[in-house]
């Protein structure tokens, strides 16, 4: 009779022969195979090839990589900042200064202040005729895209945005010195060269937004705030939006400073959309140069929209005002979108003859030297 077999010692054999190497194993013939392609092909081919088979969160890091000492601490939260006073209130919300109690990075300087900007959802979701219920959250969203562009010195920076059951919070850099409407009120009208300053600061606020494909459709002294240095700031974009959003492109903006497309909801194609702010940009340099408003001279609001839509201004006759200077206000004032200066770009407006004497690069790094806006 044959002897009787070990099955349980030959299945164990038989295990062991058929499963995989340990992980040690594994290391070693992997060792193995390196040092036999550094050695044959060298270096270079071996770091190739490392990279093929070795998924990339099992490599090393890289030991020139500089790490920061400390971690970047969580962002501030509405517990940590204290409010110090109202700075205004608007028809979506008010707007606060506080201060944050505690600091977000070892930078940071203690006690830093912000603009804050309460935006009431209930005010969003009622007001139907700006924005479409279904994509209500799409469009706050969209506005808060600004916490993600890139800074620019003439454009108000965008520190965080926050947001409970009831409002939507942004936090925004303090510009500190009020705003254009407040020193047109107290300084208008301008000669030609502080108005042709303050009109290029608008200019190259316009230029960024133009890059970043961005219409704000609710340009006005009172959306303007001045710097501590002197420079104009541009804010408030709750009116704005991206001008390839089809969704979106109802009327919006200030009646009196909205061009006659605007006020009519004529579409447009894409790269004219942007007339729109050259527009307003005319009124607000009317409104610099005479200390009115060029198209509110009536009794009635039924009266304003027909002189828009018709582009029916006056110059004042106690102010007299260069041709170059009229020239460049009608030129934006232009009821046409597709003859309306800085329609076709920027660059239009660089050239314009009444802003012959201002050096863009200078403007656009601020190298002017300007009075400060309460030293004026």
């Amino acid at each position: 009779m044959a002897p009787l077999r070990n099955t349980t010692s030959t299945r164990a054999a038989r295990l062991e022969s058929t499963s995989p190497p340990s992980g040690s194993a594994r290391r070693h013939r992997f060792d193995g195979e390196t040092e036999m392609l550094a050695s044959e092909y060298g270096q270079p081919f071996l770091a190739e090839y490392l990279k093929s088979v070795v998924p990339e969160f099992h490599r090393l890091p890289d030991p020139n990589l500089i790490r920061p000492s400390e971690p970047r601490a969580p962002s501030l939260t509405l517990k940590d900042l204290d409010l110090i006073r109202s700075l205004g209130v608007g028809a979506q919300g008010m707007v606060y200064l506080v201060r944050a109690k505690r600091k977000t990075h070892p930078l940071d300087k203690p006690g830093a202040c912000f603009a804050l900007k309460v935006l009431r959802k209930k005010y969003q979701r009622n007001h139907s005729q700006l924005y479409v219920r279904a994509h209500m959250e799409e469009k706050d969203i969209e506005r808060i895209k600004l916490v993600g562009m890139d800074w620019n010195p003439f454009i108000v920076g965008v520190v965080n945005a926050l947001d409970d059951s009831r409002n939507l919070y942004l936090m925004q850099e303090a510009i500190p010195c009020g705003t254009l409407h407040s020193l047109i009120q107290h300084r208008a009208p301008f000669d030609s060269a502080t108005a042709s300053f303050y009109f290029s600061n608008i200019v190259c606020a316009l230029a960024f937004l133009e890059k970043e494909d961005i219409v704000h459709r609710d340009i006005k002294p009172e959306n303007i705030l001045v710097a501590r240095d002197g420079y104009l700031v541009l804010t408030d974009f709750g009116s704005s939006s991206k001008a390839d959003d089809l969704t979106n492109w109802l009327s919006q903006g200030t009646p009196i400073y909205m061009s006659p497309e605007g006020r009519q909801d004529m579409p447009l194609e894409e790269e004219l959309r942007l007339a729109r702010d050259w527009w307003a940009s005319g009124c607000v340099l009317y409104e610099m140069v005479t200390r009115k408003v060029a198209f509110y001279q009536v009794e009635t609001f039924a009266e304003a929209y027909h002189r828009i839509v018709k582009g029916e201004f006056s110059w004042p006759t106690d102010i007299k005002l260069g041709k170059k200077l009229k020239a460049i206000i009608s030129e934006l004032l232009t009821v046409d979108a597709e003859k309306r200066l800085g329609a076709t770009g920027v660059e239009a407006v660089y050239d314009h003859p009444w802003l012959e004497n201002v050096n863009w690069r200078m403007m656009k790094s601020r190298r002017y030297i300007v009075k400060a806006a309460f030293d004026m």
